[in-house]
């Protein structure tokens, strides 16, 4: 999901430019749908994956975290 954010933000800046719009539109509600709809995500994997390997539900979690990271940069960096 965060990799669709990101893909959205870089989509919406190459269509439309980087110009700040007084009002939010379509793509930064998604943006923000997607971003949230995440923690019900992680948490379910938490639940089911955490117990029978810590080691690879933490590798994944650096790249969720990475993913977070990079989306709101890309938002920071285009707006």
């Amino acid at each position: 999901m965060s990799g669709v954010a990101i893909a959205l933000v870089l989509a919406h800046a190459a269509l439309y430019g980087t110009v700040h719009e007084p009002d939010e539109g379509a793509a930064a509600h998604l943006f923000q749908v997607l971003m949230v709809g995440q923690w019900p995500l992680l948490a379910y994997f938490f639940v089911r994956r955490f117990p029978r390997s810590p080691r690879r539900f933490g590798a994944e979690l650096v790249l969720l975290a990475a993913l977070w990271i990079g989306s709101f940069a890309a938002v920071r960096w285009l707006t």
